[in-house]
């Protein structure tokens, strides 16, 4: 155990202890599968063979996964729905400026915006032109970064920002602006 948390207090000072909790959570499934082989099928697994599926198991879901807000930051999932017909820009980028704004109404001065639209988010991280459809939009959103301590903005991937489209088409359908706490539509 006190091996345990030196190698936690370590990392911690290196601001990394989520990825060593986060490897060792691996490393002791990936221990209980080969047992579970053994076991099971009478099949021993080479040291070497469990390593490399941990680490690719540990890629794919770093991949995946959509990061954590640190502590003290409120996390946003944006989406801008829209209809097939008309396809109007700026869905998503009105998405994050509406929740830039709940969160300073609510106080937040610490956040994270995640999008699954790539091109929003390499505009609002200036690392892309940006759309000249939807400027007034962009920049009313870093006139409102100006307002927090911290303003972060990551691309999610589709699958993992779908309760963030769910409710961009709930509100496209219904018009108007909506918020939910806790309870929010199926």
């Amino acid at each position: 155990m006190a091996c345990w948390m030196g190698l936690l207090a370590l990392y911690e000072t290196q601001d990394r202890r989520y990825d060593v909790l986060q490897i060792m959570a691996f490393v002791l499934w990936r221990i209980w599968k080969c047992q579970n082989e053994v076991v099971f099928n009478g099949v021993a697994v080479q040291a070497g063979d469990a390593v490399t599926i941990l680490l690719k198991q540990v890629a794919e879901f770093n991949a995946r996964h959509v990061t954590c807000p640190s502590l003290g930051s409120i996390k946003l999932n944006c989406d801008g729905a829209w209809a097939a017909k008309n396809k109007p820009k700026g869905g998503g980028a009105e998405a994050v400026r509406e929740a830039l704004i709940r969160c300073l109404e609510l106080g937040y001065d610490k956040v994270v915006v995640e999008s699954n639209s790539l091109s929003l988010i390499n505009m609002l991280n200036q690392e892309a032109s940006k759309d000249v459809e939807i400027e007034g939009i962009l920049f009313d959103v870093i006139c409102l970064t100006q307002q927090f301590h911290k303003v972060e903005f990551l691309h999610a991937p589709r699958n993992c920002n779908q309760a963030a489209h769910l409710v961009a088409a709930h509100a496209f359908c219904f018009g108007g602006r909506h918020s939910w706490n806790i309870v929010c539509p199926e």
